[in-house]
């Protein structure tokens, strides 16, 4: 079961010397000195994507989907590979998603965006070959159980977490 997100609280004990191999206000050009193998660039979607009526948004995918493609873009640009499996898994849900379901709110397609057990299953093999764990300042990613599992998921077995925010209380 994930936990909820408690950044305060990590961020404390990375401050305090507990968790060396987590850094929070990182940027790609940091990530870029420390990453020697492909990272694994962590950014929110299932709560980013859905209307006030919890329904699944085309655009709004496709606008959560373009913002973790540019954060990867600017770890390339810095020399890092990045794996983004919300700009892998956000190409096949938009490719396949039938026409109808784009105009209306709502998801009918193949490959259902927001089921997190699929996902997650989907994206662990992923994180487990990566030498880091990067998180983007995206809107969203101090909320997503996602990103804090990831994250938990590195911390537990010694690989860096890079984090471009600062984190408050």
């Amino acid at each position: 079961m994930q936990r909820a997100p408690g950044w305060g609280a990590l961020m404390a004990q990375a401050q305090a010397g507990l968790c060396p191999l987590l850094r929070f206000g990182q940027s790609p050009a940091t990530v870029a000195r420390h990453a020697a193998q492909p990272v694994y660039m962590a950014s929110p979607y299932s709560r980013e994507v859905v209307g006030a009526d919890g329904v699944w948004e085309y655009a709004r995918s496709v606008e959560v989907v373009r913002k973790a493609a540019l954060a990867q873009a600017a770890l390339m640009a810095a020399g890092v590979t990045a794996m983004s499996p919300i700009v892998m898994s956000g190409a096949m849900v938009h490719a396949t998603c039938r026409f109808e379901a784009r105009r209306a709110a709502g998801f009918d397609g193949v490959v259902d965006p927001l089921d997190g057990a699929a996902w997650l299953q989907w994206c662990w093999p992923l994180l487990r070959v990566c030498g880091a764990v990067v998180v983007p300042d995206l809107p969203g990613w101090d909320r997503s159980a996602g990103i804090w599992a990831e994250v938990m998921f590195a911390i537990d077995r010694a690989i860096p977490v890079f984090v471009y925010a600062e984190v408050g209380g």
